[in-house]
């Protein structure tokens, strides 16, 4: 299989991205997941041609039907750090509840073989994957990481240069003032 061809109006992680939903798109078409309305794992591409460097880069993985009605997001993918999270069923199922005002038409079972299947998916794309089982922390927001500036040199302020140039200048003049004296 050949590599893919690059979007030339795409940034390097944005083509990162769409080929990695592309992928994993693909290999998950053939599952289907529960009973009353099967769904699918469909992964978003990124929204437009550039991610900010990576920044938004962040891919949701849906559990979708057919006709694309009553998505439910299961997690994400972030091709730049090569790694995914995964909702557990008791998040998706408040979430979907919630949003919805229905019981969720998934099993426990069935979810939490759809996510054996994407994680073997991951495995296979070298993404780390693990699944959050705190409701809290589904519902907060991450910070966004920025990577942490080098350390800035020391500013020596213009006195004590000056004071170290007199110091060396005086201490000079004084040895030689001593050699000619001797």
């Amino acid at each position: 299989m050949s590599a893919p061809v690059p979007d030339r109006s795409r940034t390097y992680h944005a083509n990162q991205a769409v080929h990695l939903s592309d992928l994993i798109n693909l290999k998950m078409s053939q599952h289907r997941f529960g009973t009353e309305r099967p769904r699918f794992v469909k992964v978003r591409e990124p929204d437009g041609p550039s991610t900010a460097g990576g920044r938004n880069a962040r891919q949701a993985i849906l559990l979708t039907t057919e006709d694309d009605q009553s998505p439910i997001v299961a997690g994400f993918i972030d091709i730049v750090e090569r790694r995914a999270e995964l909702k557990s069923f008791p998040q998706v199922k408040q979430a979907f509840e919630t949003r919805f005002s229905t019981e969720i038409d998934l099993s426990k079972n069935e979810y939490n073989r759809m996510l054996d299947v994407l994680q073997e998916a991951f495995v296979a794309q070298e993404i780390a994957a693990t699944v959050i089982s705190d409701a809290r922390r589904a519902s907060i927001s991450r910070p966004s990481e920025r990577p942490t500036p080098p350390p800035r040199a020391q500013v020596v302020p213009w006195s004590a240069l000056l004071l170290a140039f007199l110091f060396g200048f005086l201490t000079c003049w004084l040895l030689m003032r001593y050699q000619v004296l001797r």
